[in-house]
């Protein structure tokens, strides 16, 4: 048995049963068609490039955020192409930029001596300095996963914290439920699910990346 990352497209049609928030969002091949899904989306936005060779994209510098105009995107597609030459790029994604909200981060893992786990906690720039992860085992109902959100320590912030809003802890909890009936679907096949960062707002949750491995037989 082997583990192996899902690209883009897997990562796509394997969550999007489950009803997984994303941002508006559009993959942009080639990259001359950018100039009209941007306008589709709106400024400001977030460009990611696409590609197997693109394994963390954010330390690779491949991840552009807060993009405002037409003249900044088509620059750094530019630099893009130009520090990816030979690789095997799928495209460009174009993503609406969330502005605001608290980063928290979520997802499943499978323990040797467990088996799978539900992980939710402090994400974003909070997971280098704040240790905030609260862990159960699946299937959980929704009274669980609230108490798991309650015991978190960025739980008092998402209630409402000085000038940052309470946020719609309810959502959160549906997307808490969608990885829940996720891990008991796929139990046999999962390996892990990254989705960092959520950004939780007022008005609903938008998971701005995910990374999943699944199980695989050797060839």
């Amino acid at each position: 048995m082997i583990a192996r990352s899902l690209d883009f497209f897997e990562t796509r049609d394997f969550l999007q049963p489950y009803g997984i928030p994303f941002p508006r969002q559009t993959l942009v091949n080639p990259k001359e068609q950018v100039r009209d899904a941007a306008s589709e989306i709106g400024y400001p936005l977030v460009l990611k490039l696409i590609s197997p060779q693109a394994t963390h994209k954010s330390d690779q510098h491949l991840v552009v955020l807060d993009i405002q105009d037409e003249d900044e995107l088509l620059q750094h597609i530019k630099r893009l192409s130009e520090i990816t030459q030979g690789w095997q790029v799928h495209g460009y994604l174009l993503q609406q930029q969330i502005s605001g909200g608290i980063e928290v981060l979520m997802g499943t893992t499978l323990d040797e001596q467990f088996g799978h786990t539900l992980i939710f906690g402090s994400g974003g720039k909070l997971v280098e300095w704040m240790d905030d992860t609260v862990i159960r085992i699946p299937p959980l109902n929704r009274w669980q996963i609230e108490e798991m959100i309650q015991e978190s320590r960025i739980s008092d912030i998402l209630k409402g914290y000085r000038d940052i809003p309470a946020c719609n802890v309810a959502h959160l909890i549906d997307l808490l439920q969608a990885l829940n009936h996720i891990v008991v679907d796929q139990a046999n096949r999962l390996l892990s699910i990254d989705l960092n960062p959520v950004i939780v707002l007022p008005e609903g949750v938008y998971a701005v990346d995910a990374r999943i491995f699944v199980k695989e037989e050797p060839r």
